[in-house]
């Protein structure tokens, strides 16, 4: 038996017959904007089902719901949105917030942090 991908059919062989059984689609959220590339690159982009706000996504994922936000000021150069995220850590806040709703909605079977 080989070993199954996305979108691939597994075979699988008996001493009495040979079946191939349909793979289901596996549902995806990606919080890690590296990883939604990755999906995305080795042609997984139509399980993402969620992703991250930071995610810059290949065109076929910009319609996929984003379900994590920045709980800091993330406006103004790159000064300002260190100092937010400083104060921010000084506190012992998150930067994040997800969106526990949404993420349950999505009903995901596998969340890449």
């Amino acid at each position: 038996m080989r070993t199954p991908s996305h979108g691939t059919i597994r075979t699988e062989t008996y001493a009495f017959a040979r079946k191939q059984l349909p793979l289901p689609t596996m549902r995806i959220v990606s919080l890690l904007p590296a990883a939604t590339e990755w999906i995305s690159v080795f042609g997984s982009a139509d399980a993402l089902v969620g992703r991250s706000h930071e995610c810059d996504p290949p065109d076929r994922a910009q319609d996929v719901p984003v379900v994590t936000e920045a709980t800091y000021a993330a406006e103004g150069d790159s000064a300002a949105i260190d100092d937010a995220v400083q104060a921010q850590l000084q506190q012992g806040l998150s930067l994040y917030e997800v969106d526990l709703d949404r993420l349950k909605a999505l009903e995901p079977d596998l969340i890449v942090t």
